[in-house]
Formats: structure tokens, sequence, C-alpha cells
């Protein structure tokens, strides 16, 4: 496995008082030195992407999510009452230690 590490420079050509705004912008493990006209660009891209993403995934139907969220909250209210007995039981023991 070979990993690549790029480090490119990408200026625009607007100005402010003759002094070049520059931000870094680090992408996975290419480091981009870029004005702040870009950020945007590269901002927009991202989120064109990620919508694209989106639309390939696979997402789980109405009645999964419903079982699913369902066993996920009994299993939490299980624990909660279980660690709620344990600290009573253990509440109850200190004060029958202490007096």
């Amino acid at each position: 496995m070979e990993i690549v590490v790029c480090d490119m420079t990408i200026v625009n050509s607007s100005r402010i008082d003759n002094i070049f705004l520059k931000s870094s912008v680090s992408i996975g493990l290419c480091n981009l030195n870029v004005t702040y006209g870009k950020i945007i660009t590269y901002m927009f891209r991202f989120l064109v992407e990620v919508k694209n993403e989106l639309y390939k995934v696979t997402w789980p139907s109405r009645s999964d999510t419903i079982r699913l969220t369902s066993i996920v909250i009994g299993i939490s209210v299980g624990i909660g009452i279980y660690l709620g007995a344990l600290d009573l039981l253990f509440t109850e023991m200190l004060k029958l230690l202490v007096g």
C-alpha cells in the first residue's frame, strides 16, 4: 500500500490592500493553499458530492426504523431501571452500614 501526500498551491488574483488572503484547507492527505474565493467553490463542490452520495445510500424502511428504534428505547429503559435498582440497593446498604 502506498500513501501519497500532495501539496498544491492555488492562488486567485483577487487582492485586498495588495495582500493575498490565503487559507489552508486539508482534504484527505492533500493540503491546499487557496484564497478565500476558492473556499466557497470547494464547499459547494463538497456539498454536491455529499448529496450524490446520499442518493446511493440504502435507507431502511419505515417499519424497520420503527422496530429498531423501539428496541433501542426498550433496552435503554431496561438498563436505566437496572442501574436505578442497583443504585437504590447500594444506597440502602450504605445507610445501614453508616448508621
